[in-house]
């Protein structure tokens, strides 16, 4: 009898089959301190919904990470860990990292592989994607499957938010996607699963081509006032540099900046990338609170995109009432005084 048709009579086409397809999903961790980032944790509570959907395995992917992480990760959800080792990994390097996880894959064959949209992930995803000429689908903000093609369902924002594509690819593998920390619940760890951590160790990468001197002693820059997500503007009904000042203390405080009118700037209170309208900046803040703000038409061209207007102001007949979301009549350094005080009375 001809021996190939009787390996195909055992199964053997369908075994050697099985044993060169992509299968599990991989989670390429990262580690706060000596445990899991609360994003990692997440993602691979997703990984062990997609993989019971899928029937496979769920694998964790660490770099030069302690056992005790890669024990943590399959409290988690994982089955296998991989810890990878050697020169050039002790801290992040995009070469030796790219090349030592594209070797790593080569070897597993995943059908998935998941990373956070963080610093490693931005870096590294889109590389191996191309490496490996397969699907990348970034920033999404939840993950789903289709059993049917076991493909991923990558939902993904459009347009800054406004709505949102469910994307697929049928037939490349592996498929390869980055997910915004914070948009997958916590799952809960479960410290009776069992798994195995295996630690895998490279000889011969490439070095990486920045030079790590150390962190970055100094501040940072503030982002432009056209970004800021809450604005607390000044005008000339804050009376004084004591009420700009309390009108900072607030900014801070909400984690947003300082903006002004053009009587501000005139009285020398901000600068010229502190001011807004139509000399100035135009701003799209979720929260703008306006203090001391008349409502001239050349301030209110420049914030018509704002979210939620708070006014603060003496005159009831204040050109900016109509256009607010609550109205404050009241003198605006007082309310900022008495703003900061209830803050500074909050417990964190």
């Amino acid at each position: 009898m001809d021996l190939d048709f009787l390996q195909s009579l055992m199964g053997g086409e369908e075994m050697a089959a099985a044993e060169t397809a992509y299968q599990d999903i991989w989670v390429v961790g990262e580690v706060s301190g000596e445990g899991l980032t609360p994003a990692t944790r997440a993602l691979l509570g997703k990984a062990r919904d997609m993989a019971n959907a899928l029937g496979v395995y769920v694998k964790g992917v660490l770099f030069s990470a302690p056992e005790s992480a890669g024990s943590e990760m399959i409290s988690y959800g994982a089955d296998t860990v991989y810890l990878l080792e050697g020169a050039g990994l002790e801290s992040f390097a995009v070469e030796p990292y790219a090349e030592a996880l594209a070797r790593q894959i080569e070897s597993g064959r995943p059908e998935i592989v998941l990373f956070n949209a963080t610093s490693l992930g931005g870096e590294l995803a889109p590389r191996l994607a191309a490496r490996f000429r397969a699907p990348l689908f970034t920033h999404c903000m939840d993950l789903g499957i289709d059993e049917a093609q076991r493909a991923l369902l990558a939902t993904v924002p459009r347009l800054g938010g406004e709505y949102y594509e469910i994307l697929i690819s049928p037939s490349l593998r592996p498929q390869f996607a980055t997910v915004e920390p914070g948009v997958l619940p916590a799952p809960f760890a479960d410290p009776y699963r069992f798994g195995s951590v295996e630690r895998v160790t490279f000889d011969d990468l490439p070095a990486g081509r920045v030079e790590m001197l150390g962190p970055y002693a100094g501040g940072l820059p503030e982002p432009p006032l056209s970004r800021s997500r809450v604005i607390v503007c000044v005008g000339r009904g804050v009376q004084d540099t004591e009420g700009v000042e309390l009108a900072r203390r607030l900014a801070a405080k909400l984690g947003g900046q300082l903006a002004g009118t053009r009587g501000a700037l005139d009285e020398g209170w901000i600068s010229e990338e502190q001011l807004v309208g139509m000399a100035g900046r135009t701003v799209r803040p979720a929260l703008y609170i306006a203090c001391g703000v008349a409502g001239a038409i050349q301030h209110m061209l420049g914030i018509a995109k704002t979210e939620c207007l708070i006014a603060i102001n003496t005159d009831p007949k204040a050109e900016i009432f109509p256009y607010a979301d609550l109205g404050v009549v009241a003198d605006a350094k007082a309310v900022l005084e008495e703003l900061n005080k209830k803050l500074d009375n909050t417990p964190a």
